[in-house]
């Protein structure tokens, strides 16, 4: 069988299955269980064939365009993160700085109330020391002149009416 397909047939004679082959191809198919080839057996099938794979490459290559766009997507979305995470890590350090600048200023402001207070106590216990040590100098220059604390008292009464 070899030779006569081969002798005296054009070249796609030769190049295409015979009937008989494709009879016998197709009974083990079906003995095996396996759907049969119709493209083989209907000639109609091969421009079919070709308009529907025509139509799936075409489908790829609008898939592909779409996963290109995607792709740009994602990297522009990746540019806008790590913008964005520029900008939140330049707003926190000039947060922190203002802040630590707010926190330094109320602890001077604090130390310098803090020494405030510590001179007015100074000078309140200087006022009321002052005050004993008049008082004490006046219970002195009575006592030297003679004069007690009632008489004192008297002639400051009479000098608040006169």
């Amino acid at each position: 069988r070899a030779q006569s397909a081969g002798v005296g047939g054009s070249t796609a004679e030769t190049m295409a299955p015979s009937r008989a082959l494709i009879d016998r191809i197709s009974h083990i198919e079906s003995l095996l269980g396996l759907p049969e080839d119709k493209s083989v057996q209907d000639p109609s099938a091969h421009g079919r064939l070709s308009s529907e794979a025509k139509a799936r490459d075409a489908s790829y290559t609008s898939m592909l365009d779409r996963l290109d766009c995607l792709a740009e997507e994602a990297e522009a979305a990746t540019r806008r993160h790590v913008s964005m995470d520029e900008r939140l890590g330049h707003l926190e350090a000039v947060t922190t700085d203002a802040v630590d600048k707010q926190v330094d200023a109320i602890r001077r402001a604090h130390a310098g109330y803090a020494a405030l207070q510590e001179r007015l106590g100074q000078l309140e216990r200087t006022l009321v020391e002052g005050a004993s040590e008049k008082e004490q100098a006046q219970r002195l220059i009575d006592l030297l002149e003679g004069r007690t604390s009632r008489d004192r008292s008297d002639e400051e009464d009479a000098a608040l009416v006169g």
